[in-house]
């Protein structure tokens, strides 16, 4: 049997408290009262209707209502085809209290569903509140934690910073001027593109391997791209600095 989420030993000793004081009474404080009407609950409630007529006291039936003469916007009387005004009846509001007969009940049964609602409550708020907690932490990591998240620090700004690409390669051009190729690469974060000459790097490849490149943009021997990344790093931060 699966128990509701609420439920904890701490809980359920006060519902047993509760049953010691409240529980085999009817809702007059009756011990095992035999009386069902006692265990049901009755409400009285104020009703609205149209009365059309009442008895009184000699018991003679007395209509109550009164006749309106309908008119328009503008005050005029609006008659019928054969000459008659129109009219409409209109019967008084009388307000009554009835009773409502509820469910059985009983003082036990009201009590506990009261408190047992407010427990729900109570769980319902702590868990919002612990998922507030879980997110909150989540966006605002210590450095000890770990990998740094969210919102930046000073630390997890330098890291970030210090991780970013220094420049983007876009393209392979060739040099009629100098008949060397050159590398088109646009510093990071800025519209500033560069022609750096790689010429020498290329040299310690084939033609073969040269023209694929140069054309095709094929991949060129680990060692030989390591060499044109050194060069380019070497051209940019020579134009940054000045």
């Amino acid at each position: 049997m699966k128990l509701p989420k609420w439920v904890n030993t701490e809980r359920v000793n006060a519902l047993v408290s509760l049953w010691d004081k409240l529980g085999n009474r009817c809702l007059r404080g009756h011990y095992l009262c035999a009386d069902l009407s006692h265990y049901v609950t009755i409400t009285p409630e104020v009703i609205t209707t149209s009365v059309r007529w009442y008895k009184d006291a000699s018991g003679n039936v007395v209509w109550d209502n009164y006749t309106q003469v309908i008119k328009d916007k503008d005050e005029h009387i609006l008659y019928n085809p054969d000459g008659t005004p129109q009219t409409l009846t209109l019967y008084p509001q009388k307000r009554y209290i009835v009773s409502r007969y509820g469910r059985i009940d009983s003082p036990y049964d009201k009590l506990s569903r009261e408190v047992v609602a407010d427990w729900v409550k109570d769980d319902q708020n702590k868990r919002a509140y612990e998922r507030k907690l879980a997110q909150r932490e989540l966006h605002f990591l210590p450095s000890s934690r770990g990998r740094l998240r969210g919102m930046f620090s000073a630390i997890s700004r330098e890291i970030y910073h210090d991780n970013q690409p220094l420049w983007y390669f876009e393209n392979i051009g060739f040099s009629v001027v100098k008949s060397s190729p050159f590398a088109v690469v646009r510093i990071a974060s800025s519209f500033t593109r560069l022609h750096v000459d790689i010429g020498a790097e290329l040299r310690k490849v084939s033609k073969n391997r040269k023209r694929k490149f140069t054309r095709y943009g094929k991949a060129l021997p680990i060692p030989v791209q390591l060499a044109v990344e050194k060069t380019v790093n070497k051209a940019i931060k020579s134009y940054l600095a000045h």
